[in-house]
């Protein structure tokens, strides 16, 4: 169902301007899935759960040589293991494409609340809670606390340091897929897609930064139309040889739309 997905590096590697950093693909467990899924106090869609039979994780980087930070910042980082975190990749935008899809356990079984305050003091992180709790939001035309947004979000491909690609628990088994930025502090800002469709456009825009952040971000975008596989197949060609220097990126048939 998703062999497209590890085709992305054969298609990579027949363009001689284009070098692949790293790619692994973690091993998968038929008992691991059963017990993750079976602990949930909800469902997930069979585009979810067939994703994880067919992988455990996946990983890829790789750099255009027209990209001006190619220069010393192309080594080739072993294929044999995964990557525990992005941040051992480089800093900020050094790759062009990054996808960081992390295991099935880490996605639902992390909480993304106390991730943030997992190094902050007891009284801290309890007056963040009480904080957190009296602030509301608005998301996909429902109102909850800040603090039930957080851990209702459920980040999957964390593909470069301050961006992220999140699942929102909203008690539907095909999941709202949403774009995270500024180091997940903000994913109204994010039109919604779902899982499948989200894999399809990786496939599409073979793990490019910048085409997701064209793609998804529009201000208010939760309260958008939910983009489909026919909304990415009006969106154009992408020449992955052509590299736009001026914005910093491999040359995109689509804007960022704000």
């Amino acid at each position: 169902m998703y062999s497209t997905l590890a085709d992305i590096v054969k298609e990579l590697q027949k363009n001689d301007q284009i070098v692949i950093k790293h790619f692994h693909i973690q091993q998968t467990s038929e008992n691991d899935l059963k017990n993750v899924v079976d602990s949930l106090p909800y469902a997930l869609d069979k585009s979810i759960i067939q994703f994880y039979k067919e992988f455990g994780g996946f990983q890829l980087q790789w750099i255009h040589k027209e990209n001006p930070r190619f220069e010393g910042n192309h080594n080739i980082i072993s294929n044999e293991k995964e990557l525990e975190e992005t941040y051992h990749l480089g800093e900020y935008y050094v790759n062009d494409g990054s996808i960081f899809i992390q295991s099935i356990e880490r996605v639902f079984f992390t909480d993304n609340f106390d991730e943030m305050f997992k190094y902050s003091s007891e009284s801290e992180k309890a007056r963040a809670i009480e904080s957190y709790t009296e602030m509301q939001t608005d998301f996909a035309g429902k109102s909850m606390s800040v603090l039930d947004f957080m851990r209702n979000t459920k980040t999957f491909d964390l593909f470069l340091k301050n961006l992220d690609m999140a699942f929102f628990v909203d008690g539907t088994s095909n999941l709202p897929v949403i774009l995270g930025q500024d180091h997940s502090a903000c994913y109204t800002d994010s039109r919604i897609t779902d899982f499948k469709t989200y894999i399809d456009f990786l496939s599409y825009s073979k793990g490019l930064i910048q085409a997701r952040v064209n793609y998804y971000t529009k201000y208010n975008g939760h309260k958008m139309r939910k983009l489909t596989i026919k909304n990415q197949e009006k969106a154009g060609v992408i020449n992955f040889s052509v590299y736009d220097k001026e914005n910093g990126c491999v040359k995109l048939p689509f804007e960022k739309k704000w």
